[in-house]
């Protein structure tokens, strides 16, 4: 039985990728297995991926509302305006021990730059680079890392003439994607570090989401300029609009019934990490 990637590749159907998507969404083992054995049923030969996210997704919504919205983690994190993608990306960074800068200017010894995150930790400093892609399925590909590495010998080239302060120790990409094999081999060899969708193995993006418990406000069954509006007003994560004053959603047009819906639905889906 084989299924038909985005990208038009063919492969095999494992049911191992349906019982680990449905554990990571916060479902018991034994139901993950359920699900998966009547996915396998109900699928035929060289059946869209798509379709089949649409059948787990129906399972998962028939066992518990707030597990069904975790499934869609990666296409919310996709929902992410540019901007609060880089926020956001600072927010995991501070959780996980990282003193970090949103949005600097740093002057190279050519250029100046503009560098979305300056992450510290331990008298290292990082220069973060995030990246957020609209398409959740494409790949981060090796011109991220060129451009990235040629910002960073800048920058410490203007470090060495004593035109910034920043002796970066590393550069970092973030993205919601994963990472083309050329990326990958162009970081090791530059020492760049990469943090993408379940890459590095068991401590990818979804992971640090995850761990961090900041999980985005695009989780949220809202209308896409709403998800925008909330985001404007620096409500980035669900713990952002739990704690976000009534008066101040009233005037961004949510009713009163809805903000205790959505607020009770976002404290479930944390809830359940």
């Amino acid at each position: 039985m084989y299924v038909i990637k985005r990208d038009g590749r063919l492969e095999k159907f494992d049911m191992m990728k349906i019982i680990h998507t449905c554990s990571r969404s916060g479902v018991p083992e034994d139901v993950a297995r359920n699900i998966a054995k009547e996915v396998q049923n109900e699928i035929y030969n060289r059946i869209p991926s798509e379709e089949v996210y649409k059948i787990v997704l129906e399972k998962l919504k028939k066992f518990q509302r707030s597990n069904a919205y975790l499934y869609k983690l990666r296409d919310a994190v996709s929902y992410i305006e540019p901007t609060a993608f880089e926020k956001f990306t600072k927010r995991i960074l501070d959780s996980m021990g990282y003193k970090s800068i949103w949005n600097m200017i740093i002057q190279g010894k050519c250029i100046d730059h503009q560098v979305d995150v300056v992450a510290e930790k331990e008298s290292k400093k990082y220069l973060v680079e995030c990246k957020r892609h609209t398409n959740p399925h494409r790949f981060c590909g090796l011109g991220v890392g060129l451009q990235v590495q040629a910002r960073l010998e800048d920058i410490l080239d203007g470090y060495k003439c004593g035109m910034n302060k920043y002796n970066f120790y590393r550069a970092w990409i973030f993205t919601n994607t994963k990472f083309s094999e050329h990326i990958i081999k162009y970081a090791s060899a530059k020492n760049i570090l990469l943090t993408g969708w379940r890459y590095p193995q068991g401590n990818g993006l979804e992971n640090l989401i995850q761990k961090s418990h900041l999980l985005p406000v695009t989780l949220l069954p809202i209308s896409k300029s709403l998800k925008i509006t909330l985001q404007i007003n620096n409500m980035i994560t669900l713990k952002d609009f739990i704690s976000s004053k009534r008066r101040t959603l009233e005037r961004l047009g949510i009713s009163d019934n809805r903000i205790n819906s959505l607020k009770k639905l976002s404290q479930d889906m944390l809830n359940k990490i």
